[in-house]
């Protein structure tokens, strides 16, 4: 459909939005030059606030696993003007604030004891959608903090006023990419598990390298794991899923086990559930196969 629209904007000269495709190509190569080098300082991505002031009610054009912005992915992006975008629905007294994090660049690594006022064990979701799934493992799990992050904000803010609506002030919603934030923002040895579940699967082989699950990305939450951390993966699409045994199988820092459900699901579940979101869900009543996986970071590394 993107790619669709691109065409219907662009002249017999290949122009998009008065820019030739040449220099859209160059900008790309220009932003990629960039972030290869970005820290987690307010300056270096001062270096990208061309690309990234314009759309910040539209997220981010596609990124490569290392967090590089895709060339096709921005000329498509660019290509799509701002009255075809559809913002979900959102409800009219919306109140995120108490459980939207936002972190300054210049915070450096956390203190996740003062962030939550606890020394609670941490988990992160990575895309946590409109929070169906954060919202029931806090409820079921209080004794524990929880950080999710969603790359589209309107879905961040919900789940954040979500929370916020049940009283579950030790779960916070970053909205924006997760990978710069956990790199720049989260200390070695600090998270009791990683959720990742139903990422996208960038099923096209020219976009493999988009996906999230790649080795260096194994390596950081590596990292950020204390020993004994959890990742738990979970996928309905199958080529994906070879790819992230694929993953597991190549790197050395996580020991892959039988994958377990981290909640009690509700009686009313519907039956295949594995960890309750609403992809789930969705594609339950799609008839679609799920497969999951499970690694553990070692206790003496």
């Amino acid at each position: 459909m993107i790619m669709r629209r691109m065409r219907s904007h662009m002249g017999s000269a290949g122009t998009l939005g008065g820019r030739s495709r040449s220099t859209v190509q160059a900008s790309a190569m220009a932003v990629n030059a960039r972030a290869a080098r970005v820290s987690c300082s307010k300056a270096s991505r001062r270096n990208i606030s061309w690309i990234i002031e314009p759309i910040g009610r539209w997220g981010m054009p596609p990124r490569n696993a290392n967090g590089t912005i895709s060339r096709l992915g921005l000329i498509a992006f660019l290509a799509v003007p701002a009255n075809l975008v559809r913002p979900m629905a959102l409800r009219a007294n919306l109140q995120p604030e108490p459980n939207l994090l936002n972190i300054t660049d210049e915070a450096g690594k956390l203190d996740l004891a003062a962030l939550f006022g606890n020394s609670n064990p941490v988990h992160i979701e990575i895309g946590s959608g409109k929070g169906t799934f954060l919202l029931a493992i806090a409820t079921e799990q209080p004794n524990h903090n929880y950080i999710g992050f969603e790359w589209a904000k309107e879905y961040a803010m919900y789940a954040a006023d979500r929370l916020r609506r049940h009283g579950i002030n030790y779960a916070k919603i970053v909205a924006g990419e997760a990978t710069w934030w956990l790199r720049c923002h989260v200390p070695d040895n600090s998270i009791h598990a990683f959720h990742i579940y139903f990422p996208d699967p960038w099923p096209k082989t020219r976009h493999h390298k988009r996906r999230i699950i790649q080795v260096p990305f194994i390596k950081e939450i590596h990292r950020m794991l204390v020993p004994g951390g959890i990742l738990r993966l979970v996928t309905d699409h199958a080529d994906y899923f070879a790819h992230m045994q694929a993953v597991l199988k190549e790197q050395t820092w996580l020991t892959v086990v039988p994958f377990t459900s981290p909640i009690q699901l509700k009686e009313d579940a519907p039956e295949g559930s594995i960890v309750g979101t609403n992809f789930e869900r969705k594609y339950i009543a799609e008839g679609r196969t799920f497969h999951a996986t499970q690694a553990v970071k070692p206790q003496n590394p």
